[in-house]
């Protein structure tokens, strides 16, 4: 038999230890991974989030948010599982509730910082919040977020992400803009130095980046402040156009140097000895959306008219028509009338400049995005029935029908329909039905399946069923 010395003995203890502890770490990563598996949150229909690669998400439907070993989310939804990021930041557009998920840290008036894990409910807005949510990433919560000269305006939330050279995306529901010169953010509560990091509460300054560190490489230029109160030139820009040598929106890379422009989704920038101008400069601030119109706020930046006009497509998402809109280089909004409701529009922006030759060239701004206009509130309710006539109205919201179809179902059985025009819009509707033939009723239905308003036909499923 073989014998071991005190020697061999220690050796083999040593093995047995350490494989002890890989099982032992095994086996709590195999805890961790089952933990987190179980870890489950239900997001809401209605509600507006982003993916890893940063492409807006809105739901129609509910979905499941579930987190990874590594610590990133998915977004179960409709059979798909989309790849997220470890902080993730849903909006629900209806409630207005803020979901924050995953490791996140709440700076405090008094410089103190609350770190936040797993699942995070802001119920309201009134009262201003601010958040790191990673490197170089932050949350902003205010029921108005503005910049300093007041020319951008943002609601309830914003995340603010920054480049390693001080640029910043400016994302929420309604807004995906891109700073190009120093930026600062204002609520009611406090002020935020977007290139700089900082956030100031009254006199009190706090710099971020000692919060978990920071990897922006920005270096303040004084030599960019244009503006007339010692502020950098509007700096908000539609779309991921980057700058300080990024790409623009097709994708062209600036080599700088020769103080050429580069455009980009909604903003230029003149690039030389490494230092970014503000040229011009077009956003989007807000879309209001109603039943048949469309209201659009936005601001153009343009001091040398580099733009020849600046105009809009919209084009009907089912008949695919377009009309054009010219946006005035002096104003603020835009309002389009005699759309059609409860249907979908996608919005296209476009711009016309000179070339060297003074010919007129046609490019698009990157700000692509869809709206879909309301239906009106609309009932049908019976108002009268006897064993030979059933009457009902039909009424809505607006005024705005033409024509409606309503047929009548009795215990499910089709019978007949009725089609009502009007040679001006209106708000109501009153008809009857002969029913004095129909025998062995047990429940009548009526259904307004289609109204049709100035600028077309809607397909409806409006319903009241009665007991006869």
């Amino acid at each position: 038999m073989r014998k071991y010395d005190s020697k061999n003995k220690r050796n083999i203890g040593i093995v047995l230890v350490i494989c002890l502890l890989i099982l032992i770490v095994f086996a709590l990563f195999i805890k961790r991974v089952s933990d987190l598996d179980k870890k489950e949150y239900i997001i809401d229909v209605n509600s507006v989030l982003y993916d890893r690669d940063k492409n807006k998400i809105i739901l129609d439907g509910t979905g499941t948010l579930k987190v990874k070993w590594s610590g990133a989310y998915y977004l179960k939804y409709q059979e798909e599982e989309i790849p997220l990021t470890k902080q993730v930041v849903v909006y629900n557009q209806a409630s207005k509730i803020i979901s924050l998920y995953g490791t996140i840290y709440k700076i405090n008036e008094d410089e103190s910082v609350d770190t936040l894990k797993d699942e995070t409910i802001v119920e309201d807005t009134v009262v201003p919040k601010f958040y790191k949510l990673a490197d170089r990433k932050y949350l902003l919560i205010a029921s108005d977020i503005k910049n300093e000269k007041g020319t951008f305006t943002a609601n309830d939330y914003l995340i603010v992400e920054l480049d390693k050279l001080g640029n910043a995306t400016l994302t929420n529901n309604k807004i995906n803009m891109k700073t190009l010169t120093e930026t600062k953010l204002i609520t009611s509560a406090y002020s935020f130095d977007i290139a700089n990091e900082i956030l100031t509460f009254g006199d009190r300054e706090i710099d971020l980046k000692k919060i978990i560190g920071s990897t922006n490489e920005y270096v303040a230029n004084k030599e960019s402040n244009t503006g007339n109160d010692g502020e950098s030139a509007t700096g908000e820009s539609t779309g991921d156009a980057s700058s300080n040598g990024g790409t623009g929106d097709n994708g062209n890379e600036n080599q700088g140097g020769d103080a050429s422009s580069e455009e980009g989704s909604g903003g230029v920038s003149s690039i030389t000895d490494n230092r970014v101008y503000q040229d011009k400069n077009f956003s989007i601030i807000r879309n209001t959306v109603g039943t048949n119109y469309l209201s659009i706020d936005y601001s153009i930046y343009d001091p040398k008219s580099e733009y020849k006009n600046i105009f809009l497509e919209i084009e009907n998402d089912v008949t695919k028509e377009v009309e054009t809109y010219y946006l005035a280089r002096n104003g603020s909004n835009l309002k389009i009338s005699g759309l059609l409701p409860n249907t979908k529009y996608n919005l296209v922006y476009k711009y016309s400049y000179l070339d060297k030759d003074l010919n007129v060239l046609y490019d698009s701004f990157d700000t692509n995005y869809s709206i879909s206009t309301i239906l009106p509130e609309t009932t049908i309710a019976v108002t009268k029935l006897t064993n030979t006539t059933l009457s009902y109205t039909l009424s809505e919201s607006d005024a705005l029908m033409y024509s409606a179809v309503v047929e009548l179902y009795v215990d499910d059985n089709y019978i007949t329909s009725y089609t009502f025009n009007s040679d001006s819009a209106t708000s109501s509707y009153y008809g009857t039905f002969d029913i004095s033939s129909i025998e062995n009723i047990g429940y009548i239905t009526l259904k307004c399946t289609s109204i049709t308003y100035a600028s077309g036909k809607v397909d409806t499923d409006f319903v009241t069923r009665v007991k006869y």
